[in-house]
């Protein structure tokens, strides 16, 4: 098929689908086929054309040997609390002021509550450490004491990455093997509590020309007394196999003891664009799948209820309404055709009518997908919604210019105020909250006023201008007419009142 010919096509195909349109201007139908054959174009154009990037957004990084490699910390978190904190408001007890910096995160990553910061561990590029000591020996308060048992008590993780691998802890269950990301604070065993106070680091690599990446990092966390530790001036340290015992925090007792690590290398044929497979059977303890389900199966039930109610009413109706009509006996309306000539009319409040369309309209348009880099996603869907106010608004000036309203400025306001105004206000209010737990899900107050930005400078001028187009538009055709006089509303019984129901 030549390309003639597929214009042709797609012109009989729009002809079919606008035929009643083209009748009545002949023109705007021609120039539409125009359009049509321009966008066919381009269109076969950009098939051709395609552009790959690394996932997660990171081009290979490779090493010669005793290069230092990035270790950076997350931060934090538990799946019980949902509130991660910052990795040195744990790790507070290593004191590395002014060693440490924090990186600039996009908003994404803030609102994840990632911090990423430097974290207290030296890994060289095929140098094996036997043991280190990652901060001096410590000496906590009983208040310090008391805040770690609590993290341990909530199932706190500690997140790291290693070249920009996430840092896991390799598990078997049933007899497979599977990565859990993070590693734990500690553990409560016997009405014991330990602190992994040990890290033994094994890294992968994969060489190739005399140069290195990494491929795999996984960490097995130990919990080692500091009777167990010999620790040298240098910061090396050597473990005692026949003193050896675990780190066990008391309430209310304070206590003194190490914070070390090893680093083992373990020579690895997994190439760089295949290192980040072994995180697909990670395993997503954080994500609550039973009440997942469990809404699913909701949801699912009660939309097929409501399905069935609606088939067997519209069935009997439609079924009686054909039997009138074979009849010559004028019958009085009843059942849907009691309301046909109202189903169209206006409501009291056709602007928040029309601000709730456009709002639902604008969350339809969030559909673009990117995982070019971390929390790339969470800023894709915020920027998306910003830029789809204009969509918001034009869709909405049409739903209101076809409700004959006439303060249409009002109503754009609305449209733009409302939504975004909400869950702003309710994240604003749990934020407080946040803070004052010391989370890093808190947002910082220099976010906020970065999100208030782009809603009050960009999104809700695109939804004035899309609302002005749109309100300029044709209404949208209503199918039945509407009767000039409104129907009366019988009153509703006590049963029937909504704060009863």
């Amino acid at each position: 098929m030549n390309k003639e010919q597929i214009f042709s096509v797609s012109c009989d195909v729009d002809a079919k689908l606008f035929n009643y349109w083209s009748k009545r201007n002949y023109g705007a139908f021609s120039l539409f086929c125009a359009v049509m054959k321009v966008s066919i174009v381009l269109l076969s154009i950009l098939f051709r054309l395609s552009f790959c990037f690394y996932v997660p957004g990171l081009s290979p990084v490779e090493y010669d040997i005793g290069d230092e490699i990035s270790v950076k910390a997350v931060k934090v978190w538990s799946s019980d609390t949902q509130l991660p904190i910052d990795f040195y408001k744990y790790l507070s007890f290593c004191d590395l002021k002014g060693k440490h910096s924090y990186e600039n995160l996009n908003i994404g990553e803030v609102l994840r509550g990632d911090r990423l910061v430097g974290a207290p561990f030296k890994i060289n590029m095929l140098k094996s450490v036997k043991c280190l000591s990652a901060c001096k020996t410590i000496q906590l308060d009983a208040e310090k004491v008391n805040e770690l048992i609590r993290l341990i008590a909530n199932d706190y993780m500690v997140n790291l990455d290693v070249d920009d691998l996430p840092v896991a802890v390799e598990r078997s269950i049933g007899g497979h093997s599977h990565l859990e990301i993070g590693y734990k604070v500690g553990a409560i065993s016997d009405n014991e509590i330990y602190l992994n106070n040990h890290l033994k680091f094994s890294i992968k690599y994969h060489g190739l020309n005399n140069r290195y990446r990494v491929v795999g990092v996984t960490v097995v966390p130990m919990s080692i007394n500091r009777e167990s530790l010999s620790i040298q001036s240098d910061g090396t340290c050597e473990i005692k196999s026949d003193q050896r015992g675990p780190m066990v925090l008391k309430m209310d007792t304070p206590i003194q003891f190490p914070y070390t690590y090893e680093v083992e290398w373990v020579s690895s044929e997994i190439d760089w664009a295949s290192r980040w497979d072994v995180y697909l059977n990670t395993g997503d303890g954080q994500i609550h799948w039973f009440s997942i389900i469990n809404s699913i199966i909701v949801i699912i039930f009660l939309t097929a209820v409501m399905a069935v109610v609606l088939l067997k009413t519209l069935r009997r109706d439609i079924a009686s309404y054909n039997r009138e009509e074979d009849s010559e006996e004028i019958i009085e309306e009843s059942g849907w055709k009691l309301v046909h000539g109202d189903v169209f009319r206006p409501p009291r409040r056709s602007a928040l009518l029309a601000a709730f369309v456009g709002s639902g309209v604008q969350l339809l348009c969030m559909t673009f997908i990117v995982l070019s880099s971390r929390g790339a996603l969470l800023s894709a869907v915020i920027f998306t919604y910003v830029f789809m106010g204009a969509v918001a608004g034009y869709f909405s000036g049409r739903i209101y210019k076809t409700m004959r309203g006439f303060y249409w400025k009002s109503t754009a306001l609305l449209t733009g105020m409302l939504y975004p105004g909400i869950i702003l206000s309710v994240c604003i209010f749990i934020n407080f909250f946040l803070w004052a737990k010391g989370s890093t899900a808190a947002m910082p107050f220099t976010t906020i006023l970065g999100i208030l930005s782009l809603w009050l400078l960009v999104s809700l001028p695109l939804v004035f201008i899309g609302f002005f187009f749109g309100f300029r538009k044709r209404p949208f055709e209503q199918p039945v007419r509407t009767n000039q006089i409104p129907r009366a509303i019988p009153d509703r019984k006590m049963h029937q009142n909504i704060f009863v129901t």
